[in-house]
Order: structure tokens, then sequence, then C-alpha cells
């Protein structure tokens, strides 16, 4: 007897559940994937002078490098040697600077507040283009704490420390510092185009403010778009502060940022982190940050991120310690999760399965999967007798509960791991332990690695639970279904019933309108159809349905007419000997025939009208065709027509060629008269330059 079952194939099936981080397709379920960066690459970055203190690049994959004796090199990665643009300058080392690139020009940031002199100057010859300092008066101190760039100009973060008098006596004045916050913009010229002062909330984080100004310790600054992202030094926090002056911002748990922000031509942001939970050298990564709150670790790199730039679709990270440059480049790679110590992982939460019965007891799960080598899938199950659910106060019910847009996927994913059920670890096909109730809900996790993921193409559920046990005796009965013997006939049953399905659907499994693909072809070897990739299912299903009514006339006329209009789409034309033998006795037709139709009496010919043979192997294909259903005996011949009329070839009228009113004519490399059908006998419409007259220039004869 057949268990009913509940079946998950189709995409449709799918999507009535909640994807997480997975593709849909006809093919099945699987992660997703994407356009992801990932480690490509390692050079060295050193300059005959100075250490490096600051790296920039000017976005078509060369570097600008200040060291610490104030020279700037430009260093093309292709090229062991950089080139030097600027002597170092005598004297006192060069104090820690921010370094800005682009094409053809760079800018010198000093970031000590005795020194907030602005240089942008000339790649060609390092000449100073422009200098820029912002009025200072008594008791003022400035200091620059990050910058950013874009084709309009460079925008400066600084903070600015005045005096206030907090108590003032006769004999003494107690002062109290006061620092705020401006974001300044200029433009390429040197112009100060705009200063805004930071918002109170992200100015407050200035308790957090070390004064050292270590790349780890600073100030980071990222453009998109219309608005900035903001980080304060030691901070988990990153804050979004748009033009119109709203501001936003998420954290990172854990984290501290390093090194700077910077967006990437995905639009996604990306910075160095410190993870704080971690003691091991795999600490410091790089991630990419999605949306507020979600981010991901980029595959392939582990160590500092001292400086984080952008060269056209490429990411570079420089490493201080290592005065090495990794660049990362984006490739199709299966979507991680939203998490940082994780491998790729996706899930599917589906909807309820009904069985229709109070208290009943499911039995299997059977999965068509594909699940490579470090991959797994993993599935997680409930049954109730009722479909509602409480949370938070509020009760749902469990299938609008996955899809509730309140609920945090993390948040879903958590509560099921710690109250739904689990089957083993890729459980193709298995057996549920305990699952007793009218509904049963599905939740399947795929995990993967960076470059293969499992795929998930059939989902089946079936009830109720039915065993072998039955049929031994009662002693054998005692202990239920849920003892090892009853679990253990239970797999044998579910084999039995498997192969009584396999019976039942033979019918349908044959069908070739249900089939297609390899198995299509698979049966139509049955009938001796040798079908190549030249072959569509559409012609295989059509071959196949008319098989039965070939095979009863096989060799005979009717049989070939019908084999050919199937496999063209147009009827042929079949000339036999017989048509034409007569023609053969009149020396003037018989030197004429014997060329174009043999004189041979056992042979025929099958005609077949222009644009039906789109190949010489499709032609191959039809001539192999034909000699199969020709009579036995006699030889055919496959005649393709050319679309036109052809002297001395097979010119049929209403056919391939066509009688119409006079046009125009002319003579190509080919032939003395154009491949047009029409003849004409000159005058205006004439091409030739001499007249053109029947009986003159050819003469057509019976």
């Amino acid at each position: 007897m057949r268990i009913p079952g509940i079946a998950f194939n189709k995409p449709s099936d799918w999507s009535t559940g909640r994807a997480i981080n997975l593709d849909i397709s006809e093919q099945g379920i699987t992660l997703r994937r994407e356009l992801k960066y990932s480690a490509s690459g390692r050079f060295s970055v050193v300059t005959a002078g100075a250490s490096i203190s600051a790296v920039a690049t000017d976005h078509t994959g060369k570097l600008y490098m200040l060291d610490w004796n104030g020279a700037v090199y430009l260093l093309d990665p292709a090229y062991p040697a950089p080139e030097l643009l600027l002597s170092a300058s005598p004297g006192q080392p060069m104090s820690p600077s921010l370094l800005l690139g682009t094409t053809g020009r760079w800018a010198i940031l000093p970031l000590e507040p005795t020194e907030t002199m602005i240089s942008v100057y000339a790649a060609v010859n390092g000449q100073c283009l422009w200098q820029a300092s912002p009025a200072i008066v008594a008791g003022e101190k400035i200091e620059t704490l990050a910058a950013e760039h874009d084709a309009n100009g460079l925008h400066i973060l600084q903070r600015k420390q005045t005096l206030s008098i907090l108590e003032e006596s006769e004999t003494e004045q107690i002062q109290q510092a006061v620092w705020s916050y401006e974001l300044h913009s200029y433009d390429w010229n040197g112009r100060l185009l705009r200063s805004r002062s930071l918002p109170e909330q992200l100015a407050d984080d200035r308790e957090n403010i070390a004064h050292s100004v270590h790349n780890h310790d600073r100030w980071k600054i990222a453009l998109h778009g219309d608005h900035f992202y903001i980080a304060a030094p030691h901070s988990s926090t990153i804050w979004s502060w748009s033009e119109t002056g709203e501001l936003s911002g998420f954290s990172l748990p854990g984290c501290r940022l390093e090194g700077n922000l910077i967006e990437g031509p995905d639009g996604v942001l990306y910075a160095g982190v410190y993870d704080l939970r971690n003691d091991s050298e795999s600490a410091a990564y790089l991630i990419a940050i999605r949306s507020y709150g979600e981010w991901e670790r980029v595959p392939g790199y582990t160590g500092r991120v001292d400086e984080l730039l952008r060269s056209g679709e490429q990411l570079l990270v420089y490493d201080t310690s290592a005065a090495a440059m990794t660049v990362f480049r984006r490739n199709r790679m299966i979507r991680s999760p939203l998490e940082t110590d994780s491998l790729p992982r996706g899930h599917l939460l589906l909807p309820s399965a009904d069985s229709g019965a109070e208290d009943n007891m499911w039995h299997n799960l059977r999965i068509d999967a594909e699940v490579p080598p470090e991959t797994r899938l993993i599935v997680h199950y409930y049954a109730a007798d009722h479909t509602q659910i409480q949370w938070r106060n509020r009760v749902y019910t469990l299938d609008e509960w996955l899809h509730a847009p309140q609920i945090g996927d993390r948040q879903r994913l958590h509560y099921i791991h710690e109250h739904w059920q689990s089957l083993p670890l890729n459980p193709l096909n298995a057996l549920f332990p305990e699952a007793r109730g009218r509904y049963l809900w599905i939740a399947l996790e795929l995990s993967g690695s960076w470059t293969q993921a499992p795929i998930v193409r059939e989902l089946e559920l079936f009830y109720p639970r039915s065993s072998l046990l039955h049929y031994l005796p009662e002693l054998y009965q005692e202990q239920g279904e849920q003892s090892f013997l009853g679990r253990f006939l239970a797999l044998f049953g579910h084999f039995f019933r498997e192969l009584h399905q396999q019976i039942d659907e033979m019918p349908y499994r044959l069908d070739p309108k249900l089939n297609e693909g390899e198995f299509l072809r698979w049966l139509a070897g049955w009938v001796g159809i040798a079908a190549d990739e030249s072959w569509d299912d559409a012609l295989l299903r059509r071959y196949l349905q008319m098989m039965p009514r070939l095979y009863r006339m096989r060799g005979t006329r009717e049989a070939m007419v019908l084999t050919m209009e199937l496999m063209t789409g147009k009827r042929p034309y079949v000339l036999e000997h017989f048509q034409y033998k007569h023609l053969l006795y009149d020396p003037e037709w018989s030197e004429a025939l014997k060329p174009l139709y043999n004189d041979m009496p056992y042979s025929f010919l099958v005609i077949i009208p222009p644009d039906t043979v789109h190949s010489e192997r499709q032609k191959e294909m039809l001539q192999r065709m034909l000699h199969e259903e020709k009579p036995v005996m006699t030889e055919a011949e496959l005649i393709v027509l050319e679309p036109r009329m052809r002297l001395g070839g097979h010119t049929y009228l209403e056919i391939n060629s066509v009688l119409s009113r006079p046009s125009r004519m002319s003579i190509d490399e080919q032939s003395v008269v154009s491949y047009d059908t029409v003849l004409t006998d000159g005058g205006d419409t004439a091409a030739m330059t001499f007249p053109f007259r029947l009986d003159e220039a050819i003469k057509l004869e019976h």
C-alpha cells in the first residue's frame, strides 16, 4: 500500500517558504552566488629611503607612497622600482600625515595639531599646486582627524579646541577646553566649498579619542553618494550622516574598527576590524558591511588593515608590519552568512505540511539532493496539532511567524535551533524519530564552502507511520513501532513502498510528453533513434508518438513521406523511376535527365522544399533516416532544392522557382544570369548595357 506524501519539487513549491541566502530555480535550491571580493595577489611596498608612513592610489593601479622623510614615490606594481616624485625635506623627519591620491595629483594632510597645512601636488613634476590652512585665532588649536576625496574635491574632518572661561576671580581664571567637530569641503583648485558642524551625538564620542596618531587610533571617514560614513577611534560604531543632517548609526559588537573605511565599486562599505573575542593571529581581517548591522568576512585574508584603498574595480589592503599590499578582485562566489566566523550558510523555512489527521505520526522524509564534500545538509523539524506560537507577548500562527517582517531572520533561526528537533547529518532518506501531530514544519539548512554548495531538487514527506512489524508474531510487536526492531523494519518497508511506487509510476515515466533531456533521448534509444544534440525535445516527442504508426508501414512510400515531413515540417516530393522512364527513351531528354535522376530502375528521389534544411549535419541526419525507412533492395537519394532557378539543376515551378513581372538583372562573379528567377527583355528596366532578349541571349528548349 502506498503511503500518502507531500512533495516540494518546483520553484513554486520552494517559494512558499522563506528563503534566506538561497537561490531558487528549476534545478532546485542552493546557496546564493554573487560577485564578491577575495584575495588574489600580494606584492611588496618598499622604497629606497625610509619606511612608508602613508599610502594612496591614483585609481589606475598605481600607488603614491609617503615615507617618514617626506619623500613621495609612485609605484606601478608591474615594475619593481618606484619612481621618486617629491624629494625628502632636509631637517626634521616627516610628521604623521594623511596621503590622498587621484590621477595626476596627490595631497598631504599633517595629523599633528601644530601643522594644519593642506598641500596638493602635481604628479607629473611634483610641483605644489596649492596650499590651504584654516585661520586660527588666539587660544584655538585645530587638528586634522580624517580625509576623503572624490571627483569634486577633498573632504576633511577636523576638530577645533577653544578655551572658554569656566570660573574667574580676581586672582585666578579657570578655563575649560571645548572641542567642536567640522567637515570642510575643498574643490581641486583649493577653494573652500562648504563647512559643516558634526551633530552632537556623533561628536560625543570624543571621550573615546586617544591622542595617539597611529593608524589604528585615527578617525575614519568614507563618502557614499550624498552622505558620509564616520567612525571614531577605538569605536565599533559607524555613523551615517546625510546632506540633510539626518544621523543614524550601527555597531559591530565585539569588534574594533581599524585602518579606514572605503566604499567599493559594488556599493558595499568595507572596513578592517579586530575581533576582541579572539586572541589568535586570525583576530584581524577585512569585512564587507552590506546593510546596517549585517556584515560578512571577506574571504582569503587574515591580517592587519592599516590602509584600505580602492583602485578601479580592485581593493588594496596595506599591512605596515609586512610592508606588503594585498590585492582583492571580485569573483563569482557563494555568498557567506551575515556573520564573521562561519562558512556560507542558507536556510529555507517551509510552511506547514497538513496530514489532515490529529495525532498523526509522520513516517519519514526523502530528499533528492547533491551534497559535495566539505558541505552539509541539516534538517530541522517541528510537529504539532495546532499552528499557533507565542512570540514576545503576541500570538502568531507559525506560518505567519516565518514571514513576519518585524522579526529578524537571526531571531527566527536562533529559535528554530533552540526549540526544533534535527535529523542526522545529510538525511537523504531518514525516519522521523518522534514527529507526532497533524502539522509538520521543515527547515532546511545548507552549509557550503566558498566554491561548493549542496543543491536540493526534491523533498517528500510521508505519513502515517507504517512498519512491517505488523506482519510479525505478536511477541515482536509488544515494544511498539518506536522500538529498535520497529524502526529497523520501517526502513525495509519504506524501500518496498518506493519500489511499488516506481512500478505504479512506470507508465508516466515512459510517456514522452512528460519527459525531457537525457531521459527522453534514452527512451528514443528504445525504438532505435540515435538522437544527438541536433534533436530538440519537441522533435523527439513528435517522433516517439509517431513510431507505432511508422512501424506498421515501415518500408513504404508513405512511411518515408511521414518521416521526412516530421523531421522538416514540410511534406517532401517522391519521384520514382516509373514516373519518368518513358522520357529516357527520347535521346534529347535522356542526356538531360540521367545526370539529375539517373536511369536505375530500383532507385528514387526524395525532394525536400527549400528552407527546410539549415545545416550539413541536419542533411546527413535526414539521409540516414531515409536510408533506414526505404524499401529493401532500393536506393534513395535526398535532394534539397535551392531557393532559386538554376539552369542544369533541379528547378520546379511553384516549388523553388516562380515567374513574375520583369525586374532588373545584374551579373555577379558566380553566374552570367543572377539568382533572380525572372528573365527580362531589356528596355528601361534592364541593368545590362546590351539588349537582352529571349531566343537571342538565351535559348529555352523543351
